[in-house]
């Protein structure tokens, strides 16, 4: 069996069913006047993503620091206890 990408009937009916239920829901709770159908995504564009940044890595700097903490901890518990 190989998949051409083409949906079934069954699957159009779901899709259309849903996208139905999302726009009532987005109706009843004041969302959007829009259909789910008319954005370019079928997505409603959130607030949050215009004043999203992405993170910054851990910078190595701090890695190394942190590693030479817990060996210089490690070191200290040998010490201490060797006595």
């Amino acid at each position: 069996m190989g998949d051409q990408g083409k949906r079934s009937e069954l699957q159009n009916r779901i899709a259309a069913e849903l996208r139905e239920k999302i726009a009532q829901e987005a109706d009843d709770s004041g969302g959007p006047t829009k259909p789910v159908e008319d954005l370019p995504d079928h997505v409603e564009d959130s607030a949050y993503l215009k004043t999203y940044k992405k993170s910054k890595p851990i910078p190595r700097q701090v890695i190394i620091l942190i590693v030479a903490a817990v060996v210089c901890v490690i070191c200290g518990l040998i010490i201490a206890l060797a006595r």
